[in-house]
């Protein structure tokens, strides 16, 4: 039988599921900086990512009450998904190899 990942992994680019599955599986929040490190990226880069992937809505500023943007946490939907994946990892056995 064919598994098939969910809609929501399966619209995300590889750099996006580095931080999905860091964010399932490792963390619960992680800071621009701990992105540039797991990315590769520049300040700048990482900087337009989060802008960007927050107007997606994949992720959403951790801290609510600050204009900068210094840690982040994945949006409602993609908190869900994780937390399914957390809770049966055998159903998702083919995304997590």
């Amino acid at each position: 039988m064919t598994k098939i990942e969910p809609y929501l992994i399966r619209k995300l680019d590889p750099q996006q599921r580095m931080v999905f599955a860091q964010l399932t599986f490792k963390q619960d929040i992680l800071t621009t900086s701990e992105m540039r490190d797991l990315l590769r990226l520049s300040d700048r880069s990482i900087r337009e990512k989060v802008s960007h992937w927050r107007e997606e809505g994949f992720i959403e500023q951790h801290d609510q009450d600050t204009k900068r943007v210094r840690s982040v946490k994945l949006s409602i939907e993609y908190e869900k998904l994780a937390q399914d994946i957390r809770n049966a990892p055998d159903k998702f056995a083919h995304f997590l190899k």
